[in-house]
């Protein structure tokens, strides 16, 4: 059999099916095309999936898509790369134990140490392989639901050296998990609940137990789950709650369940003790509803209206308080009295709650910002803010300068992270007058960023905005420009900023003093600048894109020097002191990596390519450029241009992250991995 390479193994093209030409109705045509967007929708939620099952078992032998398995592996699979951190990521779920939280960052555990809650300190840390969406601890083990990764098992005894133990998973990725009774209840999606032995928690064992919607015609989704003694309460998208019997742990036997308002739960957030059931729907109609579970059927005691922009996101019920964490604030519910409930407080203390725990007098909620909050709970009719920690928080577009790696955060933040690997120093944040940062670029210490603003009454506004770095290393906004009809897209060079519209470049000086303006018939889609060239390309049409190279030494003059045609369409375009880099190609399937040699003049001359599936980022740096394709990341030798060669691949398909940038230094490869901040790699090959 003829040897293949990864990348080869990986590509499925799809078969083409022989067929004769036949006159097409428009009602046809407009069934088919409907059709098609379903099949599309749906291959963009499954093809993650299963591009990481092939990866996984070429290259480790595990199939994602066997039966229930303890050996899912702890990173991604990866070919030349070592996955090594990532920083930042939105904060999601937190169980607080002694004076430790545990809390998921993005795809990482971390441990921090909250003895003095004024100045915390992460000291330990996991990678694991997907987006970690639930934590609970159990005597020194954590069990953390991990997405695509399923549930991990940490033995956290040693904190500042957290260990996965176990692990558990199969194509249902769990949502959420509950732990009692020497079992791990597990919310698995359409899989609906399924239950693991945890006595032994480093040797877990599976449960004969099949979960299934009591109609054929109906389907499960349970999202999250929760005990109380002998009750296991299932909240379930499609079913809504269903009510367990715990007698038997190992077998549940379904009591009834109910339905808020006769449909199901989306993504309701839930909290149980002695019988009572509170859930804060996420609904603009949903507010809070308290049910009574004593029975054989789940009984609606009262409920709770509560301001429409107040969505439920996490719900935790301690010594007769319900603490209710939402969109927009937190409340605090007594529940002493199930049918009268007494709502003592809502505040805004904290806000964009994604997870929230109890320890004492003492309320921890993560946010999506990526905030660690600390409130007093002592008097509920009084919370008082404690502190707030930035923690991490989502990375949009990079920057890395002067031994720091920069992050932007929509809308607002420029994050500054140590960019060593092993460094746990959290980010220091800084707040701009942003609304939507679409590109960034920089220009010596200083970075331009372009910003969207959406008015309530009027069009969108495009700003170009220079942030002149100080010495103490933060920014200060020194200019900010409306640019007319921009396309999102920036270039700078030593002297000049360059912003993409649609009929053309604006030009400004890094001065902010002048701007000039460079009319393209076709406009610009995507700039590159280099010395005093600058690199433009245009989509003249639906099968054909120029690249065009101005010799901009005077801004006020561009002057054309040359022209190169792309095929079909441009995604990124870097430029070094030999060579233009641009991923091009179609919308669907494979794109290429082009090497342009420019001259001295600017003319440009095709030198090499490379196909990489569905490329659409590109960092270059020595004989290395770095790709985000199809859900992955690659490493090409470019050291000979005219045979450019694929050498190091790591598949984050379970991740998923959606790149939005990539820079690299000294082989080490910094992904802006949106909610999941920022995932570093290091190149192998080198």
């Amino acid at each position: 059999m003829q040897d293949t390479s990864v990348e080869e193994q990986l590509s499925h093209p799809a078969p083409t099916v022989p067929g004769r030409r036949v006159r097409i109705s428009p009602l046809l045509l407009v069934w088919v095309t409907v059709s098609a967007l379903i099949v599309a929708a749906a291959y963009a939620q499954t093809a993650g999936l299963w591009r990481l099952a092939a990866f996984t078992q070429l290259v480790t032998g595990y199939d994602i898509f066997s039966q229930k398995r303890f050996d899912i592996p702890r990173l991604p699979p990866t070919k030349n790369f070592d996955v090594v951190a990532q920083k930042g990521g939105k904060l999601s779920a937190i169980a607080v134990k002694d004076k430790y939280a545990y809390i998921g960052a993005g795809q990482t555990l971390l441990v921090v140490n909250i003895e003095n809650p004024k100045q915390i300190e992460t000291v330990g840390s996991l990678l694991l392989l997907g987006q970690i969406s639930d934590i609970k601890v159990e005597n020194n083990f954590a069990y953390v639901c991990n997405g695509r990764g399923g549930l991990r098992i940490i033995d956290v005894s040693k904190p500042e050296a957290p260990k996965e133990v176990a692990a558990y998973g199969h194509m249902a990725a769990p949502k959420h998990v509950a732990i009692g009774l020497e079992c791990a209840y597990i919310a698995a999606g359409m899989n609906g609940l399924e239950i693991i032995d945890v006595k032994h928690p480093t040797s877990p064992s599976t449960i004969n137990f099949q979960d299934a919607a009591e109609k054929k015609s109906e389907t499960l989704d349970a999202l999250s789950v929760c005990i109380d003694k002998e009750r296991l309460c299932v909240m379930d998208e499609d079913q809504g709650l269903r009510l367990f019997d715990l007698k038997d742990p190992r077998n549940p036997i379904k009591l009834g369940d109910w339905k808020a308002g006769g449909r199901g739960l989306r993504r309701g957030a839930a909290g149980v003790e002695d019988n009572t059931l509170v859930i804060a729907g996420d609904s603009p109609d949903a507010g809070v509803s308290i049910l009574n579970i004593e029975g054989s059927k789940p009984e609606l005691a009262s409920s709770i209206d509560v301001p429409s922009y107040w969505y439920g996101t996490s719900t935790l019920v301690r010594n007769g308080f319900a603490y209710i964490g939402t969109s927009s604030g937190l409340l605090i519910v007594d529940i002493h009295n199930r049918k009268k409930p007494k709502q003592l407080s809502s505040t805004t203390l904290v806000t964009g709650i994604k997870d929230l725990d109890v320890e004492g007098t003492k309320l921890y909620a993560t946010t999506s910002a990526g905030d660690l909050t600390i409130v007093d709970i002592s008097d509920p009719f009084t919370p008082l803010l404690v502190s707030h920690h930035h923690i991490g928080g989502d990375a949009q577009m990079l920057a890395l300068m002067d031994g720091t790696l920069y992050a932007t955060s929509n809308p607002s933040e420029v994050q500054s992270f140590k960019p060593q690997p092993e460094d746990k120093t959290p980010p220091s944040v800084q707040t701009f007058n942003f609304k939507g940062v679409r590109a960034l670029c920089q220009s010596d210490a200083d970075i331009v960023v372009a910003d969207e603003r959406f008015p309530a009454k009027g069009a969108r506004i495009s700003l170009a905005t220079l942030l002149q770095k100080q010495p103490d290393g933060t920014f200060k906004e020194k200019w900010s420009q409306t640019v007319e009809k921009s396309n999102r897209e920036l270039a700078c060079s030593k002297n000049n900023i360059f912003v993409a519209a649609e009929d053309g470049v604006h030009i400004f000086t890094k001065s902010g003093n002048q701007r000039f303006f460079h009319p393209i018939k076709t406009g610009a889609d995507i700039l590159g600048a280099h010395d005093d060239f600058l690199y433009v390309v245009t989509d003249t049409g639906p099968k054909e894109t120029l690249l065009y190279v101005f010799n901009a030494n005077d801004p006020e003059h561009l002057k054309k020097v040359g022209q190169i045609s792309i095929d079909q369409k441009a995604y990124a375009l870097v430029t070094d002191a030999r060579h233009v880099y641009v991923l091009e190609g179609g919308i669907w399937g494979d794109r290429e990596l082009s090497i342009l040699d420019r001259t001295t003049s600017g003319a440009l001359k095709r030198t090499g390519t490379i196909k990489i599936k569905q490329a659409d980022r590109l960092a270059v740096e020595g004989n290395r450029a770095y790709v985000q394709g199809f859900l992955q990341v690659n490493s090409v030798d470019i050291s000979n241009p005219k045979n450019p060669k694929l050498v190091g691949t790591v598949d984050l398909s379970a991740i998923p992250l959606s790149a939005s940038d990539i820079e690299a230094k000294n082989g080490i490869v910094y992904i802006a991995a949106e909610d999941g901040g920022v995932y570093i790699l290091k190149d192998k090959t080198l």
